[in-house]
């Protein structure tokens, strides 16, 4: 590994500068990845954009501690980890070793609170360690905590999935995008109740073609969805809805409500 790592880091909002840091040494139960591809996800341009306050409302809430390296959604490989590390940083029980591609849940949960141990999704956990690519300034001792860098360090604690082999980067890279459509998955779950939730075979309307609105139609089409119904206010991400499996796509700027409850009324 090189001795130096250089990041595009955030400044301020609307500031990003490239910097380099010292490799930081490996820590016990630790990882040190280099970084083969990092996403843009909507929260580093909120970020960037001014918008510093996340998670408002909640017992997790806190500001951007500028300078900070942002990128959360992060194909890696690992490039140092020790026995602990080895061990125990797989959230599904692999062992791990230096070469190895992975990904990283970004939010590092205490696992011990209520909502941990009870409901298995990070937005609910009372008691937070800290994010990757959100909450952890690059003036920190380990400074690369976010993907917008070389490599990055791995906390104890944090959750790395390994990439299963012949998966390119840039399908790997969209895992964290992914995870966002356990909403669908939720929605399964209410299915027991009679024309509620989702089932096998279902229409859906899913409203708003970018990226996240994508996800969520290849992953209805995954789970089996009926006729997907997409909307958005450009014919260039309907197209793109389509190719991912839309079956309809109703631009809102060109049509009124009442035309397109018809519509989905006629199609369903």
């Amino acid at each position: 590994m090189s001795e130096k790592v250089r990041a595009a880091v955030t400044v301020a909002s609307g500031q990003i500068a490239i910097q380099e840091f010292d490799m930081p040494s490996l820590g016990k139960g630790a990882a040190i990845c280099k970084v083969l591809m990092a996403g843009v996800c909507g929260t580093d341009k909120h970020t960037y954009s001014g918008e510093t306050v996340q998670y408002k409302g909640t017992p997790d809430e806190f500001s951007i501690p500028f300078p900070i390296i942002q990128g959360h959604e992060l194909v890696m490989e690992i490039v140092a980890i020790d026995e602990e590390g080895a061990r125990n940083l797989s959230f599904d029980g692999d062992y791990l070793q230096v070469g190895d591609c992975v990904t990283i849940c970004p939010d590092v949960v205490c696992g011990t609170c209520w909502y941990c141990k009870n409901i298995p999704s990070y937005p609910w956990c009372e008691k937070a360690q800290f994010h990757y690519g959100h909450n952890r300034s690059s003036n920190s001792e380990k400074h690369l905590y976010g993907g917008f860098s070389q490599y990055m360090y791995i906390e104890p604690g944090a959750r790395l999935y390994k990439v299963p082999d012949g998966l390119p980067n840039e399908l790997a890279c969209f895992t964290e995008v992914m995870c966002v459509t356990y909403t669908l998955e939720k929605a399964r779950e209410f299915s027991g109740f009679s024309l509620e939730g989702f089932n096998f075979g279902d229409s859906l309307v899913i409203q708003g073609s970018g990226p996240l609105g994508i996800a969520h139609i290849a992953m209805a089409r995954m789970m089996g969805a009926g006729k997907i119904i997409a909307t958005d206010i450009s014919d260039y991400k309907l197209d793109i809805a389509k190719a991912f499996g839309a079956d309809v796509v109703l631009n809102v700027e060109n049509s009124t409500p009442q035309e397109r409850i018809a519509r989905i009324k006629a199609e369903t």
